[in-house]
């Protein structure tokens, strides 16, 4: 008469968890983990931080060396790295609406993040355009929200 063997367990569940604590790496606590420092992150993005050296535009060029040719340069530079991120942007834009309908709705948010990052890019050149158009540094949002719709800006 043959004996009766123990089940072998070769399932990929019991080898996960078996290795992987799966209830504390779902559970409720690392949900709140993620939260908070979601939370910290964002907070960090809005809070300005003040400059450890003060110093002012002119001082900046001068202790760069920049000339006002290589700024006027620069400014043209930032000029055309805006056109072309909104471009990008632009074109992202209306690929991500393509993959709608034709049903990818996965790549379609993968596409509306890449433009959200692309419009980023953009909203920096521009930042720094207004910088130098207004020749200063540590220029707030506000300003150039302002200055954006054409509204006075105070220096």
């Amino acid at each position: 008469m043959a004996e009766k063997r123990k089940p072998v367990r070769k399932t990929a569940g019991y080898v996960l968890r078996s290795y992987i604590p799966i209830t504390s790496a779902i559970g409720p606590d690392n949900y709140k983990k993620s939260f908070e420092s979601c939370k910290s992150i964002i907070k960090g993005v809005f809070k300005r931080s003040k400059a450890t050296n003060p110093e002012t535009f002119d001082e900046a060029l001068e202790r760069m060396s920049i000339t006002e040719v290589d700024l006027k340069k620069r400014y043209i530079d930032y000029q055309k790295m805006y056109y072309l991120f909104m471009f990008l942007s632009l074109g992202l834009f209306f690929y991500s609406f393509y993959l709608l309908f034709i049903g990818y709705y996965f790549a379609l948010f993968l596409g509306l993040a890449v433009t959200a990052l692309s419009l980023v890019q953009a909203f920096k050149r521009h930042f720094w355009m207004f910088q130098v158009r207004q020749r200063r540094l540590g220029c707030t949002f506000r300003e150039w929200w302002n200055d954006l719709n054409g509204k006075a800006v105070s220096k």
